[in-house]
């Protein structure tokens, strides 16, 4: 299980970075769209642009290389198969790990509740084994957390993606990069980019919550029990 959950994570950390780039690469072109449709001259863009976006994370390089003439439809080009690949990595981890992460996402949750459940029953030696208990419990969600918190921010960084692209698509574009950034934007729309254990749950926040919420209410049944 700890083989499986720190190469998952690992391989969705690479996933994360990879998306991360690609909103890079978009923000620089949403910047470079927002300047030329505001600012028609470009010595006056680039004014502009030194002034306002100094707290940006973006791709510096391709906002040169455009004010330099270059073309932005080659470069949306470029970023939408960036983006297929890294969809297509996501369902690869979906089918690869969704049989495992199940498992062990159901096993943490289990484990969590046997050990709250000698606990509080008083079956363990309560003098030695308060700080074991703890322990487990402890690493149980530190496990569980860095893997539903992890799929959740590279799931986010990916849909931010279609955010970035209606923005960019809203604006005045020539036809070529019009037609290249509908096209991106109907294959973003066209399928879902999330991580799943064997389709039964989503990996996000929304499963941290709802695990909370049992353990909740199981510990209020034993206590009303003991």
């Amino acid at each position: 299980m700890y083989c499986v959950e720190t190469h998952f994570t690992v391989l969705c950390f690479i996933l994360y970075q990879k998306f991360v780039g690609i909103n890079k690469d978009l923000m620089a072109l949403k910047i470079d769209t927002v300047m030329r449709n505001k600012y028609p001259f470009k010595l006056r863009a680039r004014e502009k642009c030194d002034k306002n976006i100094n707290n940006i994370d973006f791709n510096r390089d391709i906002l040169q290389t455009l004010a330099a003439g270059h073309s932005m439809a080659n470069f949306v080009e470029q970023i939408k198969v960036k983006h297929r690949l890294a969809r297509e990595a996501v369902k690869n981890l979906n089918d690869f790990f969704g049989v495992q992460l199940g498992l062990s996402m159901c096993s943490l949750c289990l484990f969590s509740m046997f050990d709250l459940y000698y606990h509080i029953r008083g079956i363990m030696n309560p003098t030695k084994s308060n700080i074991l208990i703890y322990g487990w419990i402890l690493q149980y969600s530190v496990r569980f957390g860095s893997i539903t918190i992890l799929a959740h921010l590279t799931s986010k960084q990916a849909l931010k993606s279609k955010t970035l692209i209606t923005d960019i698509c809203n604006r005045y574009l020539d036809n070529n990069t019009k037609e290249e950034i509908q096209l991106f934007l109907n294959q973003i729309c066209s399928c879902a980019i999330e991580f799943t254990a064997c389709d039964f749950f989503t990996l996000n926040t929304h499963l941290i919550t709802s695990a909370i919420a049992a353990a909740s209410t199981y510990l209020v049944i034993l206590l009303q029990f003991n």
